[in-house]
């Protein structure tokens, strides 16, 4: 009776042990299962972030393009009439600007000071907008600047931009923004490439120095060959000296 019952018992745990591996495989499999409707969800998400991020692309893109022939003109005197402002504009940038080279002029942005807010110009072509950013140099001494038409995006890349030019310009570097970058000796760094390696511009202000100081080594060489030039050589003495000349021999005395 005690042998059977111990047979029963052994059964019993036999199948439980079945029962549990089937368990086991049944969980693995929807494990796996899992993992691949994640993958699959995964690659679904990714695939909708790569399609948003490529029509938020093609928007900055038409947004840009919109803005190509568009410019910003700042601080002019408060008055009724736009037109007479940019009337008064062209006189001094002396550029031909009329009214079938605009598209639309508006005002942008809130009232501030007691001056005009700035003014939004649409050009009907982009050499226009050239030939009138070519001319800003003749503003200097007004309290009118003309700026590009930028995103907002694209202005905040350019404030920051613009500390790293006034800190290689303070040191004597040629630098200019162009295209959302800082251009460093015909060198293009983006903002991330400068807030990543800070050095970027230490290094380009150490050469600028090292340059200096061999241009000015070099001055200084040529400038010294210069003197030597226009100095004129020293006449040499034609008098000519005998050293130790030999003493004449004395006559005889005659008795």
């Amino acid at each position: 009776m005690a042998d059977n019952q111990y047979e029963i018992t052994l059964q019993d745990v036999y199948r439980k042990l079945l029962s549990i591996e089937s368990n086991t495989e049944k969980t693995n499999r929807t494990i796996e299962q899992i993992k691949v409707e994640l993958k699959e969800e995964k690659d679904k998400v990714k695939i909708l972030i790569e399609s948003d991020t490529q029509t938020k692309g093609k928007i900055v893109q038409l947004d840009n393009k919109n803005r190509k022939n568009n410019i910003l003109v700042f601080g002019l005197p408060p008055t009724e009439n736009i037109l007479e402002n940019i009337s008064n504009l062209q006189k001094i940038l002396e550029i031909n600007l009329q009214h079938e080279h605009i598209n639309n002029i508006y005002e942008v942005g809130e009232n501030k000071d007691n001056l005009r807010r700035p003014v939004k110009i649409e050009l009907v072509t982009f050499l226009k907008k050239v030939e009138i950013l070519r001319n800003t140099h003749r503003l200097k001494g007004t309290n009118i600047y003309i700026n590009n038409d930028l995103s907002v995006e694209d202005r905040k890349i350019n404030k920051k931009l613009r500390q790293y030019l006034n800190e290689a310009r303070r040191n004597n570097i040629k630098a200019t923004i162009k295209q959302n970058s800082l251009i460093v000796d015909n060198i293009k760094y983006t903002l991330e490439e400068l807030e990543s390696n800070p050095q970027i511009l230490a290094c380009e202000i150490d050469q600028e120095i090292a340059e200096d100081q061999k241009l000015g080594e070099q001055n200084n060489y040529y400038s010294n060959k210069r003197k030597e030039l226009e100095t004129p050589p020293e006449q040499p003495n034609t008098k000519k000296y005998v050293k130790n000349p030999p003493r004449a021999a004395k006559k005889p005395i005659k008795t």
